[in-house]
Parts: structure tokens; C-alpha cells; sequence
């Protein structure tokens, strides 16, 4: 990966379209397959959804679809913070991450396919969420320290 690919940063509103299409361009490297070539035909052949959908047998508006969706996953501030910390991820735990957040598989097949456990899978997404919230730990289900132990329970008696 190149290291223009790592430093570049997260899309901001109002940023100009050439600058997010450089961007989307640059990470499509990362993809694999059939997503890759279907970037790439737009952005580097510039060809149209309806010149693609003819060449696939697929409808223009299922193209146009994938292509949003593929460009909504390379621009997130999850690849972003992939990107920027791979040093301290071991090669194997970088396809996890890429394997999970742009291709979209389900954590089990991501096992399967890279021969390892479930609960590697887990703590690997684990520790890239926690990294990703810069430290803070999730509170996701948890509760927090501010709510009461008890409902109804009051430390103020009148």
C-alpha cells in the first residue's frame, strides 16, 4: 500500500469532488475482484452504469447501487483509521478488518476463510473499534457508571 493511500484524509463536506473521486480511486486498491473492476471501469475508462449493465446482463440501477455502496465503504472513517494505524495490526489482522468493514463479510466466513477462530475474529474488531473511538472504551449495551444500580433506588431520602 502506498503511503499517499494511508496519509490521505477523511472526506469533508463541501470538499471537491475531484479531491473525494482521487481519494475513492486511490483505496479502490484495496478491494478485490468484481468490485475493484467495477471501480475502475468508472473512474479510470469512465464508462456508465448502462455501458456496464449491458456487458454484465445486469439492470443500470443495480450497477449504479453497488457502485454507491463501494464508494459509501472506501470512503469511511473506519478504512480511514485502518489505514493510518496498519502498524499496529499484524498482516492477518488487517484482513480481518478490510475482510469485515469494505467487503462486508459475515465474521464467521472471515474465520473459515482465513483459518482462524471465532473469538480471534472478535477480539481483532475488538480492538480496531476501540482503537478507531481514539482510546475510549464503547459503551455500546453496557451501562454506565452515571445509572443508578437499582431502578428507583435514590441516594437524596426526604
Amino acid at each position: 500500500m502506498s503511503a499517499r493511500l494511508i496519509s490521505t484524509e477523511h472526506p469533508k463536506p463541501g470538499q471537491p469532488h475531484m479531491e473525494i473521486i482521487d481519494i475513492a480511486r486511490l483505496r479502490s486498491e484495496l478491494l478485490s475482484g468484481e468490485d475493484k473492476a467495477l471501480v475502475q471501469m468508472i473512474f479510470e475508462k469512465g464508462s456508465s452504469f448502462t455501458e456496464i449493465a449491458k456487458l454484465t446482463g445486469q439492470h443500470p440501477s443495480s450497477i449504479a447501487r453497488r457502485f454507491r455502496d463501494l464508494l459509501q465503504k472506501l470512503l469511511t472513517k473506519e478504512l480511514l483509521a485502518l489505514l493510518r494505524n496498519q502498524a499496529g495490526f499484524k498482516p492477518v489482522d488487517i484482513t480481518i478488518c478490510r475482510d469485515y468493514f469494505l467487503q462486508g463479510l459475515p465474521k464467521r466466513m472471515i474465520a473459515r476463510k482465513l483459518n482462524v477462530s471465532d473469538y480471534r475474529i472478535r477480539k481483532v474488531l475488538k480492538d480496531f473499534q476501540y482503537l478507531f473511538y481514539d482510546g475510549a472504551p464503547r459503551i455500546d449495551n453496557r451501562i454506565h457508571k452515571s445509572t443508578p444500580k437499582h431502578k428507583g433506588t435514590n441516594d437524596a431520602h426526604v
